[in-house]
């Protein structure tokens, strides 16, 4: 769009409700059913006189010259996608809101204050609604449209503005008119469990810690509760929840997640640490919460502050005390991100300045009880009306009876059995978790019998007063608590319950009897599956469905008791070796199935057991296994690859490479090559290159043909993506031909697609088509899916130079059919980049738009910036042939920085060239020369050849804009660095 001056304008933003959803659960079908909502949008806005001046995803930003224009594109738009709704797979609900008031034009977007409002509009609406401002709807008169009339919503607050606004639904033929209450305001929660029960008892502490984080909560509990005022309360940005395990931490979090997500622009996040054990771990655990993808170059850490810098979120981080190493990267991210708040739950305090630490206290308990009938035993007797009605509102007593009810329907409480109840939670000292145990046994025994049962182990579970002063009181507690529910066990049940600690985020029945049963000295007749059975049925364990097998799970705080017991047992050295070596022993079994027909399942199975496996190589470590456990690292490297665990996974070999000296050296040779994929991957070819000829030299070493094929291989790879194909050449017929000679198909057809891309990148289409055909068919002899599908992308990418464009495209749908299937999330993004381009070639540019997106989305998720820069890139360049200027740039902004962080240097030339032509063609001549000038010394020191049409684009600005004014500008942009580009074109963007 040109520049225009401040002017008062109308403004319609459109979003997809569920859109991400949507996407999870078919992306094709997303994507045709989004093309055709984007080509119906454009079509209503434009004939209403519009212009869509902005897209995120799929939201669309418009502006009108008036209201009327902008309300009747709104009532087109909603008419048209209803009408067209069985023309795709998938029905899109669009909530859509209009404002009127002045905005700034700048470079193709619009800056003020009407847009922040707009936008907080429609957060508010729901899918097939239109709402608008109080501003339009003045505007607007009555009548304007004789089937059109508007809805009072009434006055509402929105998200960081100041002021209600009236706010007003648009009725008209055709339109849906009956919608819940307006979402005023509702933001995206990340990775927060939704809790099965609900929260009891915690309305003074809820209230508190709404008031520490300076927000209030609904229901804000007993102003005359004892505590601080909440009206005194200091301020703080991090909020610690300290507690014994059991006290209702977590709990009390997620309450505080679902009150007061809204009041962040970034929403809430939550992220458990309670399978970690290791502090650096921690970043990756909050970035993948998060959906933040892979660190581009980035120490995990230092990728994480970057990211969190500028976001206005709550961030819940549960368990710490796991990894109190972390506290160091809580106080780096209190210091280096301003707008963050956090929610810690440990069982100690961080000890980091800005740290405000609000103690769980146990539930309240009734003061006092008030009997009849006489009896000395206050537990035994009834209780009198008055004390009734105090123990019915005790938060403990509402606890016990609610889950209670929950194992046995029919359970009242009732002023007989009251005293006995209360007699309970207090011998349980008000621990939320220790209630709920007891109360699950309510389906065997009666109040009565519980309170006799607690009785026989005299007053040890009484709350900070009888535990070892060596350790916080609060654990003891906790600790009693379970102990209780353990000394119910027979012999055989303590065992097993003892022995299934070693366990991190549970495992599957089978892997947990092979584990922990059939040991030395056990009775050979025990069944230790009933044994299982009857823990689970104790609320001690947890018995889920894991697809065909049956997972086990424990509560966190009930096996931190477990470990206690297993590290002062004479088992633990036997249990933690036989959990390593069974892990390993997965690991090995499952490396040779990821590359064949089950590997999808193989894949799946590793996914569950990753604590289980990160321990495994933690425990062979400290004892000094550095063989087994580079074993293990070794053998998980393509699970790691696959599924975008990467960042972990070249952490875990290199740091195992680092330590392990005296290992044998096929096992080093296979550990390098599985991180120099990880580092490649990662857009690190350099180290990768050294990883690889380490791996080479040991193999060539030791004969070991296998390993020689696959070092040349990953070596020819290496420098493909480095663009030295001669090189490539060299390692990669190599590679062929040791391979060959060893009769490995597997490596033949890898080496032969390999040459392939070769072949060509070269040009020699001919030569490529060969090569990617005996490759495939090769592939699928072997039954392997991904490599298959890899195969076909090629095959289909290079047909299309020979005009075979239906079987190309079908080649490529089977790929990505196959790479779907196995969860390959780079291959995915690799196809639809090639699907793409395919759509674009043929003219359907809405499909392409749709494919780029999700290759996109994907790549930036699984941490692969080369297929996430194509993607931007093939975005950049759609737009800019829709002559939308101001959004190709930005996008052609963000393609550069994902190439710099690939190290590839092909596509920072074309990222150049792109912004390039995006100045020229809005009259920035001087920045347009300066971009040709990067260019040109890319190309340069690069050796590649120029972009297509970059000489004629400086030939033409030289003549625009004179030779002597033309070279100097040509030079400063020769000598500026990539970062300064990107410095310069952000600045003129917004200048």
């Amino acid at each position: 769009m040109s520049e225009r001056p401040a002017e008062v304008v109308t403004f319609l933003f459109t979003d997809v409700e569920g859109s991400t959803r949507l996407w999870e659960a078919d992306p094709r079908a997303m994507s045709v059913a989004l093309a055709r909502h984007d080509a119906l949008l454009h079509r209503a806005i434009a004939t209403a006189g519009g212009v869509v001046f902005k897209t995120v995803g799929d939201a669309f930003c418009a502006v009108f010259p008036t209201p009327d224009a902008a309300v009747a594109a709104a009532v087109a738009g909603q008419r048209a996608l209803h009408a067209n709704a069985a023309a795709t797979p998938l029905s899109l609900k669009v909530r859509m809101a209009i404002h009127t008031g002045p905005a700034d034009p700048r470079g193709g977007d619009y800056f003020g204050p009407p847009l922040n409002r707009v936008a907080r509009l429609l957060d508010t609406a729901h899918g097939e609604q239109i709402v608008i401002s109080q501003a339009t709807r003045e505007l607007v008169p009555d009548g304007s449209a004789p089937d059109l009339t508007f809805r009072g919503l009434g006055a509402h607050t929105l998200k960081d503005l100041q002021g209600a606004e009236r706010v007003y639904q648009i009725v008209a033929t055709g339109l849906r008119t009956e919608f819940p209450p307006l979402r005023t305001p509702r933001r995206l929660l990340r990775n927060v469990p939704q809790p099965a029960t609900d929260l009891i008892g915690r309305e003074r502490e809820a209230a508190l810690a709404g008031a520490f984080l300076g927000l209030r909560l609904p229901g804000g509990g007993d102003p005359n509760a004892e505590g601080p005022s909440l009206e005194r309360v200091p301020p703080t940005r991090l909020l610690t929840l300290t507690g014994p395990g059991g006290a209702g931490k977590t709990r009390l979090s997620l309450h505080l997640i679902a009150e007061l997500a809204g009041e962040f622009a970034d929403g809430a996040a939550f992220v458990s640490l309670a399978t970690l054990t290791d502090p650096a771990l921690a970043p990756v655990a909050i970035m993948t919460a998060l959906d933040l993808g892979e660190p581009t170059g980035d120490s995990p850490r230092a990728f994480l502050l970057e990211q969190l810098r500028d976001r206005h979120l709550l961030l819940v981080l549960d368990n710490l005390e796991q990894v109190m190493g972390a506290a160091v990267l809580v106080a780096d991210l209190m210091k280096g991100c301003p707008r963050l708040s956090m929610v810690v739950t440990s069982r100690e305090r961080l000890s980091v300045r800005g740290e405000q630490e609000l103690p769980i206290p146990p539930l309240a308990l009734p003061a006092s009880l008030a009997l009849t009938g006489g009896a000395s035993d206050a537990a035994a007797a009834s209780v009198s009306a008055l004390a009734f009605d105090a123990i019915r509102q005790s938060a403990a007593v509402r606890l016990f009876v609610a889950r209670a009810q929950s194992v046995k329907p029919e359970f009242t409480l009732t002023t007989d059995n009251a005293g006995d109840i209360v007699e309970i939670c207090r011998r349980l000292d008000g621990l939320p978790l220790a209630i709920e145990l007891a109360a699950a046994r309510a389906r065997f025994y009666s109040p009565l019998a519980l309170r006799e049962r607690l009785d026989g182990f005299g007053r040890r579970l009484d709350l900070l007063s009888r535990g070892q002063r060596d350790l916080p009181a609060r654990q003891q507690t906790m600790r009693d608590t379970v102990a209780w529910s353990y000394d119910l066990l027979d012999p055989a049940e303590q065992r097993l319950f003892t022995r299934l600690a070693v366990f991190v985020g549970g495992a599957t029945v089978e892997t947990c009897l092979a584990v922990a049963a059939e040991l030395p000295g056990d009775d050979p007749a025990l069944d230790a599956l009933a044994v299982l059975e009857s823990l689970a049925n104790k609320s001690l364990v947890q018995l889920t469905e894991d697809g065909d097998d049956s997972r086990l799970t424990m509560f966190e705080t009930i096996r931190d008791y477990a470990q206690e017991l297993l590290a002062g047992s004479d088992e633990q050295q036997r249990i933690w070796q036989r959990h390593a070596e069974t892990f390993l022993s997965l690991a090995e079994d499952a490396e040779p199935l990821l590359v064949g027909s089950d590997q999808t399942r193989w894949l799946d199975r590793l996914d569950r057991d990753q604590a289980n496996l990160r321990a495994a190589i933690g425990w062979l470590r400290e004892q000094g296994q550095m063989e087994a456990a580079l074993r293990l690292g070794g053998a998980l490297w393509r699970f790691w690859w696959l599924r975008g665990d990467m960042a972990e996974g070249r952490g875990q070999l290199e740091t195992l490479l680092r330590e392990s000296n005296a290992v044998a050296p096929a096992v080093r040779a296979k550990a390098l090559n599985g991180a120099g994929v990880l580092a490649d991957s990662q857009g690190d070819p350099e180290h990768a290159e050294r990883l690889h000829q380490e791996s080479l030299a040991i193999s060539r070493r030791l004969g070991d043909f296998p390993g020689v094929v696959w070092s040349l291989n990953n070596l020819g790879v290496v420098a493909i993506n480095q663009g030295d194909y001669e090189r490539a050449r060299h390692f990669l017929e190599e590679n062929l031909a040791v391979a060959e000679e060893a009769g490995d198909t597997a490596s033949i057809a890898t080496a032969l697609i390999d040459l392939g891309q070769i072949a060509h990148y070269e040009g020699d289409h001919e030569r490529a088509r060969s090569l990617f055909s005996r490759s495939l068919e090769l592939f699928r002899a072997l039954g392997d899916e991904s490599c298959t599908a890899r195969a076909l992308n090629n095959l289909g990418t290079i047909l299309f130079a020979f005009g075979e464009h239906d079987r190309a495209a079908a080649l490529l749908r089977e790929s990505l059919a196959l790479h779907r299937h196995v969860g390959d999330r780079q291959g995915i993004a690799s196809t639809l980049n090639n699907l793409a381009g395919a759509a674009s070639r043929r003219g359907d540019f809405d499909t392409a738009m749709g494919f780029f997106r999700e290759s996109h989305m994907l790549a930036r998720e699984g941490g692969n910036p080369l297929y996430a820069a194509i993607a931007m890139e093939g975005l950049a360049a759609l737009t800019q042939l829709h002559g939308d200027g101001g959004v190709a740039q930005n996008r052609y902004l963000e393609t550069l920085r994902l190439y710099r962080a690939a190290g590839d240097e092909q596509g920072i030339m074309t990222s150049l060239a792109g912004l390039a032509a995006g100045a020229a063609s809005q009259g920035r001549t001087r920045e347009a020369v300066m971009l040709v000038g990067a260019a040109t010394a890319v190309c340069e020191r690069s050796q590649q050849a120029a972009p297509e049409g970059l000489a004629e684009a400086a030939d033409s600005l030289r003549g625009a804009m004179g030779e002597a004014v033309f070279d100097d500008v040509l030079r400063m942009g020769r000598e500026m660095s990539i970062d300064d580009v990107i410095g310069q074109t952000v600045a003129l963007d917004r200048a």
